[in-house]
């Protein structure tokens, strides 16, 4: 199996139907944040994950009983892919908080470490409206972004925000 990073799963899920994941041992991990508690899933060569109606259908071998994931209740999600050892590629970046959500004219993020992090701001439909570098303190302006529901992407974590 390649090493290869994470996936943008809305950017993924919005530009295909499918999402399918390679390999004969568990290839990656999804993790569900939602307001019911967090659900992780070790998707297998013949699994995938996908949008049907109001629902995430993660199928993780391809043959067990889909589980689905209401989207509205999804807070934050994350695919870690494996190295061929089986070990996590991307390790350390879950612990991202962001605030206020909802937001109206700023989001701060607060960072697990004291690096700078490339973000990107992704809308419903899968594009990209934001980007940059961001340390922990400063906050994104988001005063030019119309209100509604989007996805920030911090290294291989995507977090559900809302601009009100």
């Amino acid at each position: 199996m390649k090493n290869t990073k994470s996936y943008s799963v809305l950017f993924l899920l919005l530009l295909c139907p499918h999402v399918t994941f390679a390999g004969g041992t568990p290839a990656a991990k999804v993790t569900v944040d939602s307001r019911s508690g967090t659900r992780e899933y070790s998707m297998y060569e013949t699994g995938k994950i996908f949008f049907s109606g109001e629902y995430l259908v993660v199928e993780p071998d391809g043959t067990s009983t889909p589980q689905k994931e209401k989207i509205s209740e999804i807070r934050k999600l994350q695919v870690m892919e494996y190295s061929s050892s089986g070990t996590s590629l991307l390790q350390g970046d879950s612990d991202f908080r962001i605030y206020p959500n909802p937001a109206s004219d700023y989001l701060e993020i607060n960072p697990p470490s004291s690096a700078p992090v490339q973000y990107a701001i992704f809308n419903l439909k899968g594009e990209q409206i934001a980007s940059g570098k961001i340390q922990r303190g400063e906050r994104i302006n988001l005063s030019d972004i119309p209100q509604g529901i989007y996805t920030i992407k911090l290294n291989n974590t995507y977090i559900k925000f809302s601009k009100k």
